[in-house]
């Protein structure tokens, strides 16, 4: 007597998410697209790199896998001193060589400048991961119509070029992957140099992955005896990130997108400077225009509140 063979199920193990993975941002495996792309943004997006450019573009491997990437870890910031305190930031898992990729940035691509696509009058057709229906299909097979909205890209603190001249960016605010949590190198207290690291902390500097926290208290010395003395300056800080935007070509899409590398290392950098060690921040440089617009909308956001209190209190 034969048995047949049972048959799979059509639906896959649901995915495991990155530990501390918010539950209100959707994790992807694969780039999600506005539906105002047009046609052009698209032909922009597959157009293959030139081989015979003289500054060729890095290439993401067919083989490089998706999903939760074992290289890096989402890890709350405790530290006081930090700039991202009570927020999270994205660590080292293991030793990053300099120059190697550590992971794409995944998000949602769009049209960058406003109105965004949506002034065309008929919504474009929209793009699935795929790129052969009209619809996004999710990993347990099951698809989803795609909706409009009137999210503003410009207010995202996730959005990235990918070609200006394409008018192409790439937002993680709603979606992403573990990129999305890297935090910008300045204000982040430094970390110990490597040889003054003790065994007994761990990988990670004895802080759980969160940096730079001093586990000793305010004092250095450990002594709880008050001093006349002028209180000691705060932590020195990050004087340049340890990682790297670049636009890449995916060959596992046939598309250009955004990745993340460790920063590649100087003709004069000394060794302690050259590439990632485990248990370190993964800091990278948003640019100088980033945070002249933050503190411009800072300003703006302060005078209207300032503005609602003269009202209120007539």
């Amino acid at each position: 007597m034969t048995t047949k063979p049972k048959a799979r199920s059509r639906n896959p193990a649901p995915l495991k998410l990155p530990d501390n993975w918010p539950p209100n941002v959707s994790y992807l495996l694969r780039p999600s697209y506005s539906p105002y792309l047009a046609p052009s943004h698209l032909a922009a997006l597959r157009t293959p790199p030139d081989p015979s450019n003289r500054d060729p573009l890095p290439t993401i491997p067919q083989h490089f896998p998706r999903g939760p990437c074992p290289a890096v870890r989402i890890v709350p910031i405790t530290d006081p001193n930090h700039p991202a305190c009570g927020q999270a930031g994205l660590f080292a898992a293991r030793d990053l060589a300099p120059g190697e990729l550590i992971l794409p940035y995944l998000g949602e691509v769009h049209v960058g400048t406003f109105p965004f696509g949506r002034s065309r009058g008929e919504k474009a057709a929209a793009v699935d991961t795929r790129h052969d229906n009209e619809k996004k299909e999710k990993e347990d097979g099951e698809e989803e119509e795609v909706q409009e909205d009137d999210y503003d890209y410009a207010t995202s603190d996730y959005d990235l070029w990918i070609d200006r001249d394409a008018d192409l960016a790439v937002d993680a605010a709603r979606m992403g992957n573990e990129a999305r949590f890297i935090n910008d190198y300045r204000g982040v207290p430094c970390q110990p140099p490597r040889q003054q690291r003790s065994a007994a902390d761990g990988p990670d500097g004895g802080n759980g992955g969160s940096k730079n926290k001093n586990r000793k208290g305010k004092h250095s010395g450990g002594s709880s005896k008050r001093s006349s003395a002028k209180p000691a300056p705060g932590p020195a800080t990050r004087t340049k990130p340890n990682a790297e935007f670049r636009v890449a070509w995916d060959a596992r899409t046939h598309e250009r997108c955004m990745a993340v590398f460790v920063l590649r290392a100087g003709k004069r950098a000394a060794e302690d400077e050259v590439g990632i060690r485990e248990g370190d921040e993964i800091l990278l440089s948003y640019g100088k225009g980033f945070w002249s617009e933050r503190r411009e909308t800072a300003a703006e956001e302060q005078t209207a509140a300032a503005t609602r209190g003269t009202t209120d209190g007539r």
